[in-house]
């Protein structure tokens, strides 16, 4: 038995985590989605164990989504992530960084379940 694909929803408006998270859980049983407001409480998370995926939002207080990915790839290279973003447009950090996607806010659900299906079957 295969373990729980692991995703980590970083996002600091609660109505867009809360969309985010939900749709989602309908990905299935395979699936662990987690959830944290801001950059410190994702890392705490990352520390007990890692991630398949980071999905962030870019604009944060304190630790922006950036920052945030900057970290987690320096501690683990492997970490997928994809950015959500209202208008913030970071291409060359994007690249940098090897960020999978970005998402336009308002959120479409479907598109956030279909990317992260897609970026977790990829190996490696």
């Amino acid at each position: 038995m295969s373990r729980k694909k692991r995703i980590l929803i970083v996002e600091d408006e609660a109505q867009v985590l809360f969309v985010a998270s939900e749709g989602l859980k309908k990905l299935g049983a395979g699936y662990e989605i987690l959830t944290a407001t801001h950059g410190l409480e994702a890392l705490a998370i990352i520390r007990q164990s890692p991630v398949d995926l980071l999905i962030t939002d870019l604009m944060m207080p304190g630790m922006d989504g950036v920052t945030l990915t900057e970290v987690v790839k320096m501690t683990d290279p492997g970490t997928r992530v994809i950015w959500i973003t209202a208008l913030d447009q970071r291409e060359a950090d994007a690249q940098r960084l090897s960020v999978y996607r970005y998402l336009i806010k308002p959120l479409d659900v479907i598109e956030i379940r279909n990317a992260a299906k897609e970026i977790l079957s990829k190996d490696g």
